[in-house]
């Protein structure tokens, strides 16, 4: 937290604009102009931008791009790309982001990515250099196993103790609802799961009743009882849950015409998982207004919003 705390404040450093502007001139650099003054370069290039200062972009030479063809793959294999920079007379970052236009490495960053780079450990690695341990061409005895797989267990009962599993689970579908790749489990599927169009977007349905549900709404908002509906926005965690339910992603938000907010669930029948989620909703976020279509709610209306909604599925 200190560092922290150290960091925000060198980058939040007051520095006059006629500072920035004399070693920028001078310099020429963003970079070395921020270690300069004792800023960050993207605050620096932020300041160059705003005070509409010339920009000096130097672009690399023939030689230069033949140096870092021949060199760049060398140097970061051995960990000392900060030396290629010096030599070069270059900040490390613009070399970087040459060698990523000449197709040398990708904006990934990863080893893995590097063309032309070879796992450390690769056929014949420990031939040529003897193993760190001694073990190379040996097999662990079934004591040993034994003492590992003990070890192994404690470890992962210690980890799941500790709840350290539980938060890393919940981080994990926070970030894949984020990135759109979080997907419920579901235990049974004889449900008409797929893809369906509606109100000319796609969207992927669980069930029949949920795409049935989805087009509903779409003919509420094009006949302006609704102002919009969206399936699957937002991901629910609760945080003082200590069981395995502890996200619930409701299938629609509603906003209704006069702007209000509600958040609709299509269930056909509830299991544990279900009703546990359903109860924690109201039980950690009270305010927000959720309402259940069951299979009561489908057997009413089918019969007339059949004729009335268009793509409605039998």
């Amino acid at each position: 937290m200190k560092k922290q705390q150290e960091i925000k404040k060198v980058t939040n450093k007051k520095v006059p604009d006629e500072v920035i502007i004399e070693a920028y001139n001078r310099i020429g650099n963003v970079w070395k102009v921020a270690e300069e003054v004792g800023l960050c370069g993207q605050s620096v290039h932020e300041r160059v931008k705003r005070l509409g200062l010339k920009t000096n972009a130097n672009p690399f030479t023939e030689l230069e791009v033949e140096r870092l063809k021949v060199d760049y793959l060398k140097y970061l294999l051995d960990g000392n790309l900060q030396g290629l920079a010096d030599e070069m007379g270059r900040t490390k970052q613009f070399i970087c982001r040459q060698a990523g236009k000449l197709g040398l490495t990708d904006l990934s960053r990863g080893k893995k990515c590097i063309k032309g780079y070879k796992p450390i450990v690769s056929k014949g690695h420990w031939d040529l250099i003897g193993h760190p341990r001694g073990m190379a061409g040996k097999k662990h005895s079934d004591e040993t196993k034994a003492v590992i797989s003990v070890k192994s267990k404690m470890m992962h009962d210690e980890f799941k103790s500790n709840g350290r599993a539980d938060e890393i689970k919940k981080k994990t579908m926070v970030t894949r609802f984020k990135n759109g790749t979080y997907v419920q489990k579901r235990e049974k599927a004889s449900w008409k799961s797929g893809w369906r169009e509606v109100g000319g977007a796609k969207y992927y349905f669980r069930s029949r009743w949920e795409a049935n549900y989805a087009h509903y709404l779409e003919s509420c908002r094009v006949s302006g009882v609704i102002k919009k509906w969206e399936h699957e926005p937002h991901l629910f965690v609760f945080e003082a849950v200590e069981t395995k339910y502890k996200t619930y992603l409701p299938d629609f938000r509603v906003t209704m015409a006069d702007n209000s907010v509600e958040y609709h669930e299509v269930k056909g029948w509830f299991d544990e998982r279900s009703k546990a989620k359903i109860e924690y909703m109201g039980l950690y976020f009270p305010e927000v207004c959720l309402k259940i279509f069951d299979s009561d709610w489908f057997n009413r209306k089918t019969k007339r919003l059949e004729k009335l909604v268009p793509n409605w599925e039998n």
